[in-house]
């Protein structure tokens, strides 16, 4: 892991001290949109149980993890509902 460029070091004889500037917000309209369960297929619904809708960060990559080859061209998974799963973030 890395700091950012802008990030400042201080460094005392007691403590080394790290100041990092704040980064810009995150979009606030990104993943508003939530992806129902119910759209899935049979084996992609099992998957999530009980659960009504994608959270904001599966929802995001819905389309990529689930409708593309991306997912296995970068070896991430085998299955794009897989991929989604292990973004699972329990309500």
């Amino acid at each position: 892991m890395a700091l950012p460029e802008s990030a400042v070091r201080t460094n005392t004889a007691k403590y080394e001290e790290i100041n990092i500037p704040l980064s810009e917000p995150a979009p606030t309209e990104v993943g508003n949109q939530l992806i129902p369960i119910a759209s899935l297929d049979d084996i992609s619904r099992k998957a999530f149980g009980n659960c009504k809708n994608l959270n904001k960060i599966q929802s995001v990559v819905f389309e990529t993890a689930y409708r593309t080859n991306e997912v296995r061209r970068h070896k991430q998974s085998n299955c794009a509902s897989n991929i989604i799963s292990y973004y699972y973030v329990p309500p």
